[in-house]
């Protein structure tokens, strides 16, 4: 839900946890948290229930650490809804030095612990749920967030495959699950360029590659199977594998992922084609051969 330049509130429920998760971000201060803060509660204990887990979380755009009627107006609304604030410490540090915590996570779990973080990414720092990164190297920490955060997200969003004509298969879940993984490090190494993303994003491509194999194998099997003429079915397949096959398909407008990995990578793509001379840019243009073409006027 977005109202511009007053609100945007964005909330997500976990049936497993019987918990909602809420990112909430106010560009301005405004006099009406109280009353919206109160719909809001209204609308999730007559909806789910009063013992469900609440977690609020996201830039409020208020300093916490200083006692204004904004500030005690939210903690307290929050408050009476048994939902209380749990980061202390500054989250954002201005250009003049000045520190302020106008970002924060409010919760009603009693054992919930948050604190921030400084990834040097942007003026406001991180805020960290503990348990999930229970562990002590980088990749194992991505990975238990990963895994933590997939698990939850296709829980409450599981995934719906449709038939596509284009590739005469249904995706199963576990290689979706895969790919989508696979996608994800892989943008993450573009942006960082860590080497242990690389070594993960290979390891997973391994196993990518050999799930969609098998599941290919099998798919191609049970058309045969099922198929009524199976010796035009098996050479169908044929055809399709080695490329002999016409493409029927007249729609060829990119889609909108295809174009977006396409810009984000041709840069990358064009640099690494190209050969290091190991020379300076005049020295090599001056060994390329150069055509003069000259022009002169006929008399008429």
């Amino acid at each position: 839900m977005s109202n511009e330049m007053v609100d945007e509130i964005c909330a997500i429920y976990l049936p497993p946890q019987n918990a909602i998760v809420i990112s909430y971000y106010k560009p301005k201060i405004n006099d009406n948290l109280m009353i919206f803060w109160h719909d809001i509660f209204e609308y999730i204990y007559s909806t789910f229930g009063v013992s469900i887990s609440v977690i609020i979380t996201g830039d409020f755009n208020i300093n916490f650490n200083l006692d204004t009627r904004a500030s005690r107006d939210i903690v307290n609304v929050l408050a009476g809804y048994g939902v209380y604030r749990t980061i202390h410490s500054y989250t954002r540090e201005h250009f003049n030095g000045t520190q302020t915590c106008i970002d924060n996570i409010f919760t009603n779990i009693p054992s919930y612990n948050a604190y921030t973080y400084n990834g040097h990414i942007s003026d406001h720092l991180s805020l960290i749920i503990e348990e999930v990164y229970d562990a002590e190297k980088a990749d194992e920490k991505f990975n238990v967030f990963l895994n933590t955060f997939c698990l939850y997200y296709n829980k409450t969003i599981p995934i719906g495959y449709k038939n596509n004509s284009t590739i005469n298969h249904i995706t199963s879940y576990e290689v979706a699950q895969i790919k989508e993984t696979l996608d994800f490090i892989r943008e993450v190494y573009v942006e960082t360029r860590d080497e242990e993303m690389l070594s993960l994003y290979k390891s997973y491509k391994q196993s990518y590659l050999i799930k969609a194999r098998v599941e290919k194998r099998s798919i191609n099997e049970n058309k045969i199977r099922q198929a009524k003429n199976r010796v035009q079915t098996t050479w169908h397949i044929i055809n399709e594998e080695t490329g002999k096959m016409k493409n029927l398909n007249s729609n060829n407008t990119p889609t909108a992922e295809q174009l977006n990995n396409f810009f984000s990578t041709i840069g990358q793509s064009t640099h690494d084609k190209v050969q290091n001379t190991k020379c300076s840019p005049k020295e090599f243009l001056s060994k390329i051969p150069i055509k003069i073409l000259s022009l002169s006027s006929l008399d008429q």
